[in-house]
């Protein structure tokens, strides 16, 4: 995980253009946040949208090894303390998926909850 926190944390940090950082309230700290109890101190819930990622069509042809991978990281999350909501089924998914962008009623709330500016 420290070599995903490394990138993340290269990508976020500043110096970042203006508008990126014109958005952001602060800089989320990924290195800082490594620990073997993160997940479970703060009750991290992490949802599984099965009915459109998770599917054969989905993966490809290597749908059995990748979901047999998937299958041992939900487990050693869940051995972390992280709570795996399994499925985390989106209704409309598959119509998103197929569109390539939610409708503007559904881009507006999105946007309300993710606080994207």
């Amino acid at each position: 995980m420290s070599d995903v926190a490394t990138i993340l944390q290269a990508i976020a940090s500043p110096p970042l253009p203006s508008i990126t950082n014109a958005l952001l309230d602060s800089h989320f700290d990924y290195l800082g946040a490594l620990s073997a109890t993160f997940l479970s101190e703060n009750k991290i819930r992490i949802g599984i949208p099965r009915a459109i990622f998770c599917t054969p069509e989905a993966l490809g042809e290597e749908h059995k090894v990748i979901t047999q991978t998937f299958e041992r990281t939900l487990d050693v999350l869940r051995s972390l303390g992280g709570v795996i909501v399994d499925p985390a089924d989106i209704p409309n998914a598959q119509q998103v998926f197929e569109r390539g962008e939610p409708p503007p009623e559904e881009q507006r709330i999105m946007c309300a909850e993710f606080k994207v500016r």
